[in-house]
């Protein structure tokens, strides 16, 4: 199934834009990065093994082969930790997160997001 007709994926770009609307300062700075750590250069765990769905590693073949060699630590995903973890967008990136499925996203966002201020509980 694509990605953005992944129910929990669109919830997930619902919950953002609300927060994107209501955040300030720092909190602008975190949705960032959770954004680049998911939907850019996200992977998940299957089944099947680890897999990509982030845009930015599947727009390049690079991308593909570098995100699930080696050469990358692959962190189980913690939005806590994601939103603290700075990036450099002109390299490969040498850390990322992996989902263990698009609910977990929604479910951990949510709940920061209410605990944030940023939607209605």
């Amino acid at each position: 199934m694509p990605m953005l007709t992944e129910p929990a994926v669109a919830d997930f770009y619902h919950l953002f834009g609300q927060s994107a609307l209501n955040a300030k300062g720092e909190q602008r700075t975190f949705l960032e990065r959770l954004h680049w750590f998911t939907i850019e250069f996200g992977l998940i765990r299957q089944a099947n093994g680890l897999r990509v769905f982030g845009a930015g590693i599947m727009s390049s073949k690079n991308e593909v082969v570098h995100a699930l060699s080696d050469e990358v630590e692959v962190i189980p995903f913690s939005l806590e930790k994601v939103i603290r973890q700075e990036y450099e967008v002109w390299q490969l990136q040498p850390l990322l997160f992996a989902l263990d499925s698009f609910d977990q996203l929604v479910d951990e966002f949510r709940f920061w997001t209410e605990k944030q201020g940023l939607v209605a509980a």
